[in-house]
């Protein structure tokens, strides 16, 4: 919501900051919910 704020503002290189912390964001929790799924599956291989 901050972000559109700041887009309607005009400021353009602030809309791009937000724009790159979410893609960061979205792939940080890819990555995390992508390790957490390998570890699910191994365990379940284990038993």
């Amino acid at each position: 919501m901050v972000c559109e704020i700041r887009r309607n503002n005009s400021y353009g290189q602030a809309g791009e900051l937000c724009a790159l912390l979410w893609v960061t964001m979205g792939s940080f929790i890819w990555l995390i919910l992508c390790s957490g799924h390998a570890v699910n599956t191994q365990q379940l291989l284990k038993r």
